[in-house]
């Protein structure tokens, strides 16, 4: 796997999707998103993205493979959700009694006086107090598809095979694509069978970026899908602030972009009104929700400022970061010596 800048990933990005656009308009969605995942594993070499997808076979074995997993499942008594549901990554953060709670909901289930149910995301972490965890709830992508299903497999199949006959897309680059569909279906699927028939109004999470199977079970049970900023955002990022060639005229909802979007102060605002998120999307100043232990006035240590070259790290790029602190250290040390540099890794950060 190779690791390149976001500049350059942005680069690629910007010369290869606006030329798939039209292909990527299905019947109820634009798939936008799904083949920028695949864009972005196929350019860094990702082959571990690469999956034993079905879109190979016919579309009569794709769609009953499923009545045949349905067959042989157990069966198993769906849970019944409240009308607002939150979908938790689980990062926490421990109280002056060593409780773990929330770091993204606490704040927020202490405010919200109605029922909610609180759930652990597929790739989360379940130390912290919740309702449910989606990865008890795997036996629903054994179910047989709902006709509404049915109708979005044969979306995706119509638009892959429209994919296939662009030049840009490389026999290898289009298996990068079915992948990325494969999986889109397959979360989807969990989650349309998990809010089927609920009485759900409300989902919030804390990105919509990789949550496309999330969104489209939202938009085809009208439940509105609402995001929480969760950390830095800029104009290299490569899942905001998307610039006009790309977003020229989508309709962000079909393209599993959030219903509202709540953001920490209206400087992100200003960054995300310089891409095309706005169009669509409704941008809402929220505040500081992340929860921390707060400290008493008498408590605050007087504030002294520092010398400080601050980093704050991007995940799995371990690599550049190296490298550019190796080119930087004896700079300040020689320059500067008054100065330090500290980092701060992301929370997610492998290395």
């Amino acid at each position: 796997m190779e690791n390149h800048s976001f500049t350059a990933i942005n680069q690629h990005l910007l010369e290869l999707l606006p030329e798939l656009l039209p292909s990527l308009q299905g019947v109820r969605f634009h798939y936008l998103k799904i083949a920028q995942h695949a864009a972005v594993y196929h350019f860094m070499g990702s082959s571990q993205k690469l999956i034993a997808h079905r879109f190979n076979k016919s579309f009569f074995w794709q769609h009953h493979i499923y009545s045949l997993k349905a067959f042989r499942a157990k069966n198993h008594l769906r849970p019944t959700l409240n009308e607002l549901v939150l979908i938790d990554s689980g990062r926490s953060t421990p109280l002056a009694d060593g409780q773990a709670v929330s770091v993204y909901f606490q704040h927020i289930k202490e405010q919200v006086s109605s029922p909610l149910s609180h759930l652990i995301a597929l790739n989360g972490n379940n130390e912290i107090a919740h309702d449910l965890d989606l990865k008890s709830q795997l036996v629903l992508m054994q179910k047989s598809l709902h006709p509404e299903e049915v109708g979005l497999l044969k979306d995706i199949n119509s638009v892959l095979k429209q994919l296939k006959k662009q030049p840009q897309v490389s026999a290898d680059f289009w298996e990068y694509l079915a992948s990325a569909f494969h999986r889109f279906f397959e979360e989807f699927h969990l989650y349309f069978q998990l809010f089927k028939d609920q009485k759900i109004k409300k989902v919030v999470a804390t990105n919509h970026y990789h949550q496309e199977g999330l969104i489209a079970a939202c938009r085809m049970n009208n439940i509105q899908f609402f995001e929480l900023q969760h950390g830095l955002m800029s104009k290299c990022d490569i899942y905001y602030a998307y610039p006009e060639q790309v977003l020229p005229s989508i309709d962000l909802r079909e393209a599993f972009f959030a219903d509202t979007l709540f953001l920490y102060g209206e400087f992100w605002k200003g960054i995300l009104r310089q891409g095309g998120e706005q169009k669509n999307t409704q941008l809402e100043v929220a505040g500081d929700y992340v929860y921390k232990q707060l400290q008493s006035q008498d408590e605050q240590p007087e504030l002294v400022k520092k010398n400080v070259i601050f980093i704050g790290a991007q995940k799995n790029m371990h690599l550049e970061y190296v490298a550019y602190l190796k080119q930087l250290l004896p700079l300040v040390e020689e320059k500067h010596p008054d100065w330090m540099v500290q980092v701060k890794l992301h929370p997610l950060e492998k290395k």
